[in-house]
């Protein structure tokens, strides 16, 4: 590469190209890292027509080149002026950094879509593939993604270059860290590389591929790969990693880790070089991640680098192998490995040099070896101030985002905690106070204890105050329990003493439930009026609506759904309503819960209202008792045979069980074809009944009225029932009926 392949040119603070400098007055150094900010200076006479371009704020260089691709691009930091009585004219002298210095600049927000003082995340948690993280940090802390407020000066330029997904799947959480240090904490176990570069008129960010070319690319002055080098091997730095987690003593967590290239290095060296690092996240998995990262950084031998290449090798750095790319250098007939980190271009009147750095050559240099040890201490002391309120006493506030009804009792800081709900972060959470506002209380001793909760409702027309209480240990979560309060002691404790009116109350068996209706309101009446206890001084309940769901609090009994105009409820259930306390009078079909005789059931609390409670088995004789103490037959409806039904609108015909007695009611009639039945014949009406409906014994023959005569109804040998007429007739379809009202028998 000659001195007239370089092309550099000077750009205003908007990104456009204001002048090209020429060759002869080119005195350039830059400097270009791997994962890191390059920096540039760039020297002209003080009368050089770009100068005056060069001095202002926001300005920078773009430097490209023999193949068209942008090397450097960056802004203008530091402008100086010197002149000798050599050079009365003076010459300029401007400093930079390349346009990587934006991820420097920019602080990795928990909320990046609220902005820095938003209280709706503690920390920004993301999983996917690695290249994706860090295209997905970028676009929404100062890329197309980021707060208008955050899209200013050279921040509204950046653009995403391609992302391909590449890298492991991880979890990264950020907190006001430096976005640089988050995207370099992935891109270092992942084996990529990042920059921002200027092309065209954006300033694009881009990742690329770390690509192991030990096998293609070897570095040697014997074979005129260089032309001459420098070369350190160092022990490591680390070979084992101990990092920390959340909560303190016993109770905080750890993982421990190294790798292979960590061990061949302690067997080479002899030593086993240890390292703690304190996180604030309770995530094994980000745990492991920050282990991984220092030991990619420090875990293996060293090998550190300082060489030029031939200028006509066929090994061309930025052609056949790049920064961050693996390659094997030989050194006193020894195949060592290290990295490419960076490299240095010089360009003046000299002509032009290239320098690469291979590993970490900080060794070289005194100075830049104290700046690293400086850098890292910074970076271990920014994390610390940006987890500091971990520690702080008192309840600690958390953001509804971070938490949800499906979480472990760990997702919870030990101590005190709070969080307040909104009726959307209810939803999102899938906590079970749907549509209503709230805080959730949490103590947590630390990893591995007990934990208690407790959940206040909020509303703005609640004087009396609703609380449940759950808690947790190694065997998971208990139910939520509410608390009984004195309001609701005096609603009656289940007792629904004041219930009232209800209409025409029904119930029916169908298969192994027995569905219940009511046809006018129930109305509690006689608590007090006023807006902490009932603001109508009484409330309604009515029958819910078809489609309505009432939910169970009995584990292993599913909640019911409301249809034909009943309730069907499973055998020995009872059916709740919850009063809406400080609320109207209308009934609410969400308040309506069952519970199941025998099973699981949480505590009922006691201003829950008594509406109806099934008693016994439908398959053995069933009522229903409901809250304001009367009682109604759960009746089966008969199964008929040849044609006959129900006779009228207004006669239901079925049989119920009582007191071990069986009862048929209602008027059948036949209303196929004409039918003339001889004296004594016998006409089956039904299908057979259940086993355990049959009579003891022979029942006998009961007398009915059939028209304008006597018939008989019997139970044959097949256990139906049947009909016949004392003498014969011809009788007209829709015209032959007959009561069942007098059917009754003792049950086997």
């Amino acid at each position: 590469m000659r001195l007239e392949d370089i092309t550099v040119e000077v750009r205003d603070k908007t990104l456009a190209r204001v002048g090209l400098i020429r060759p002869e007055d080119l005195q350039l150094e830059l400097t270009d890292l791997h994962n890191g900010v390059g920096s540039w200076t760039l020297r002209l006479p003080a009368g050089h027509r770009l100068v005056s371009a060069l001095r202002a704020p926001g300005s920078g260089i773009i430097v490209t080149g023999p193949d068209g691709q942008t090397l450097l691009s960056g802004p203008m930091v530091s402008p100086m002026s010197s002149a000798t009585a050599d050079d009365p004219r003076g010459t300029m002298t401007f400093e930079g950094v390349d346009d990587t210095v934006l991820l420097v600049d920019a602080l990795a927000y928990p909320d990046p879509t609220g902005g820095p003082l938003s209280k709706e995340a503690a920390y920004d948690t993301r999983t996917g593939v690695a290249e994706t993280l860090m295209h997905g940090f970028v676009r929404d802390n100062i890329g197309p993604g980021a707060l208008a407020g955050r899209r200013v000066g050279l921040n509204a330029y950046v653009t995403m270059g391609a992302n391909l997904s590449r890298g492991p799947t991880i979890t990264k959480s950020a907190r006001f860290t430096s976005l640089a240090t988050v995207l370099s904490e992935i891109a270092g176990p992942a084996r990529l590389g990042f920059r921002i570069v200027q092309r065209g008129s954006s300033l694009v960010f881009e990742t690329y591929q770390i690509t192991d070319r030990t096998s293609t690319i070897r570095l040697d002055i014997l074979n005129n790969t260089l032309s001459g080098h420098k070369v350190a091997v160092a022990a490591p730095g680390v070979t084992r990693v101990l990092v920390g987690g959340q909560d303190e003593g016993v109770y905080r967590k750890f993982v421990y880790e190294t790798n292979t290239d960590a061990t061949t290095a302690e067997s080479m060296w002899g030593r086993q070089i240890q390292q703690f690092i304190s996180q604030n996240t309770g995530d094994t998995s980000e745990l492991s991640d920050a282990a991984e990262e220092a030991l990619a950084e420090d875990g293996f031998t060293g090998v550190a680098v300082q060489a030029v290449p031939m200028e006509d090798s066929l090994m061309r750095f930025g052609k056949e192998f790049n920064l961050g790319d693996a390659v094997s250098v030989v050194v006193d007939d020894q195949e060592l490995i290290s990295t490419v980190t960076g490299y240095v271009v010089k360009a003046d009147q000299d002509g032009f040099r290239l320098g690469m750095m291979l590993g970490d050559t900080t060794g070289f240099d005194v100075a830049a070896a104290y700046g690293k040890a400086i850098g890292s201490q910074a970076a271990r002391i920014a994390k610390l101030e940006t987890t500091a309120e971990a520690t702080t006493s008192g309840t600690r506030a958390l953001a509804a985002s971070a938490v949800s009804l499906a979480v472990t009792r760990d997702a919870f800081p030990s101590g005190d905690s709070e969080v307040y709900l909104t009726p959307a972060a209810v939803t999102a959470g899938s906590w079970p106070w749907t549509g209503q506002w709230g805080s959730l209380h949490t103590y947590r001793h630390g990893s591995g204890s007990e934990v208690w909760q407790t959940y206040r409702r909020i509303a703005d027309n609640w004087t009396e105050p609703q609380q449940w209480i759950r808690h947790a240990n190694s065997a998971g979560y208990s139910r939520w329990r509410q608390l009984g309060l004195d309001l609701h002691a005096s609603i009656g404790g289940h007792s629904a003493a004041g219930l009232q009116s209800g209409g025409t109350r029904t119930a029916t068996i169908v298969g192994a439930a027995v569905s219940i209706a009511w046809s006018d309101r129930f109305v509690m009446t006689g608590l007090g009026q006023g807006a902490d206890t009932f603001t109508a001084g009484y409330f309604n309940i009515a029958m819910p609506v078809n489609g309505a769901v009432i939910k169970s609090v009995t584990t292993g009994v599913a909640d019911v759904t409301v249809s034909s105009g009943a309730i069907p409820l499973p055998a020995w259930a009872t059916l709740w309503y919850i009063p809406p306390v400080g609320a109207a009078e209308t009934s609410l079909d969400a308040n309506f819960r069952i519970s199941v005789h025998g099973g699981a059931t949480e505590a009922i609390p006691s201003h829950w209202v008594l509406v109806a409670a099934c008693r016994g088995e439908p398959t053995t004789g069933s009522a229903v008792r409901w809250g304001d103490g009367q009682t109604t037959d759960a009746w089966r409806a008969f199964t008929f045979e040849s044609g006959w039904k129900a006779f009228g609108d207004t006669s239901p015909v079925a049989w119920t069980v009582r007191n071990g007695v069986l009862y048929c009611r209602g008027l059948i009639g036949r209303t196929l074809s004409d039918l003339s039945a001889a004296a004594g014949t016998g006409y089956p009406l039904t299908a057979a009944l259940p086993t355990w409906a049959r009579p003891a014994q022979f029942a006998g023959n009961w007398a009915v009225p059939c028209n304008n005569q006597f018939g008989e109804i019997y139970i044959g040998s097949d256990a139906k029932l049947y009909l016949r007429l004392k003498a014969a007739a011809t009788l007209t379809s829709n015209t032959w009926w007959a009561s069942l009202s007098n059917v009754t028998w003792p049950l086997g």
